[in-house]
């Protein structure tokens, strides 16, 4: 199949996809009729771009949530952006983070109750988000400033699981990166957890690679004039080294074992996770290590109960699916990022391995593989196990260059060409993934023949 230059891999943008990265939007009895827009998405874009990506499927496998950001509200919610979440949200599972640092508790529970009373599955309540770094890693400052709205969540809703931060970049860990000020928060959060007599009183936490945790983020290259021929090799070489940076540590599992030992048998909840932190005019990431990130995840044992994207369709226009930019080719409709197609091929396999575990017995299995070499992979040899291959297809993302994108990037100045859209999933016979692609593979394995001369003559009975 014939591929578009302009189709995205390495800058393409996962946007901090929403949480669990996709939903569908559900009607229920009590709502009014489908509201014209939803923070810039209407209905029929929601359905097109969120209904295809077998939703329900793949929310359930990644634990997920969606995160209802009341905290960018000083005061009360407006009551039709309460509506409209609503309508948008459906019977998915909600986690309502609140303004801790000026609202009062009872405009903190004001939203909270709507969204209760119209039947919305809220899962949790969220106090702030980040609030670390807002009050300057003094978790006693924090505490004043949440535990009103804490106290009067417990007296309405005396089992609702509530989350509390801690900081994700602790010294006393091998998360990398540790701070000696974060472990001091830390510290304070972890004593007034232990005086609580809460059990349902859970652990909010981020996951990053970013320019905080990652030095070679910490050169950001300036935006530049694309004419639509190939992408600069500035861009290039920064996302190349980027990737190789970020790929070479597994933020998953060092979290995991410091949270098991400091908070044992706390819910954890990651609100929030991605290659990179959700700055910048297109959340600037690449579907490389979305795909890597995620690969990853799916291989430990985590024991998170929550794991999420960061906020998906909300008012921070944080979205897999966002609007046009002025480089974007299409100014009429919606354009699906990267993270969108990362999404969608997740979806398709949610039961994938990873290439490092061979098939042990004849049958039908599926394998994530990531190519950024030069040169095509056949993963067959790779996990056949000494078995023959009966049929193999490959579903795959496909791009030539690291700075490649669905659309718009953010690296892309103004007066850039406009950038096309990506051709979507690439679906071909075999197991071979070409040069500079990710994608899955779902391959048939059988038994090699053990009489291949007696099974010539007669009806083979060695499968």
């Amino acid at each position: 199949m014939k591929t578009n230059k302009r189709i995205g891999i390495g800058a393409g943008i996962l946007a901090a996809i929403a949480g669990a990265v996709v939903f569908t939007p559900k009607a229920t009895e009590h709502q009014q009729p489908v509201p014209e827009t939803v923070w810039g998405v209407n209905g029929t874009n929601a359905d097109q771009f969120f209904g295809d990506i077998e939703a329900r499927e793949y929310f359930q496998e990644l634990n997920g949530a969606f995160r209802f950001r009341a905290d960018k509200y000083v005061g009360l919610v407006p009551e039709d952006t309460l509506s409209d979440f609503v309508w948008f949200v459906g019977d998915q599972p909600v986690i309502y983070t609140v303004n801790v640092r000026g609202n009062t508790a009872m405009e903190n529970l004001y939203g909270l109750e709507y969204l209760i009373r119209e039947g919305v599955n809220v899962i949790g309540v969220e106090m702030g988000n980040e609030e670390y770094a807002f009050y300057d890693f003094q978790f006693d400052d924090y505490a004043i400033g949440f535990v009103p709205t804490y106290a009067a969540i417990r007296e309405a809703y005396p089992q609702l699981p509530v989350g509390v931060f801690l900081a994700p970049r602790p010294k006393n860990s091998e998360i990398q990166g540790g701070r000696t000020d974060q472990q001091g928060y830390n510290d304070e959060a972890i004593d007034w957890f232990n005086a609580q007599m809460d059990p349902d009183l859970c652990v909010s936490w981020h996951i990053y690679n970013n320019h905080k945790d990652n030095p070679v983020l910490d050169q950001p290259f300036p935006e530049l004039a694309w004419d639509g021929g190939n992408i600069p090799d500035e861009v290039n070489n920064w996302y190349k080294q980027a990737f190789d940076s970020i790929a070479a540590y597994d933020n998953w599992k060092p979290v995991s074992d410091y949270l098991n030992q400091i908070l044992p048998g706390r819910e954890v909840w990651i609100t929030e996770f991605g290659p990179t932190n959700a700055t910048g005019d297109r959340q600037n990431t690449w579907g490389y290590h979305a795909c890597d990130f995620l690969t990853r995840y799916r291989a430990q044992d985590k024991g998170f109960a929550v794991v999420m994207k960061h906020n998906g369709i909300s008012p921070t226009n944080a979205a897999i699916v966002s609007s046009p930019t002025r480089s974007d080719a299409s100014q009429e409709t919606l354009v699906p990022r990267m993270g969108w197609y990362t999404a969608k091929l997740f979806s398709e396999a949610p039961g994938a391995y990873n290439v490092s575990r061979q098939a042990d017995l004849p049958g039908t299995y599926q394998y994530w593989y990531i190519n950024t070499g030069d040169t095509p992979i056949d993963i067959a040899g790779i996990v056949s196990n000494g078995m023959t291959v009966t049929s193999a297809t490959t579903h795959y993302l496909q791009g030539p260059e690291w700075g490649s994108s669905s659309g718009a990037a953010p690296w892309m100045a103004k007066g850039s060409a406009p950038a096309q859209v990506h051709p979507g999933i690439i679906t071909s016979a075999g197991s071979v993934f070409p040069a500079m692609s990710y994608g899955y593979c779902e391959i048939t394995f059988s038994k090699p023949c053990q009489k291949p001369w007696w099974c010539f003559w007669r009806k083979c009975r060695c499968k």
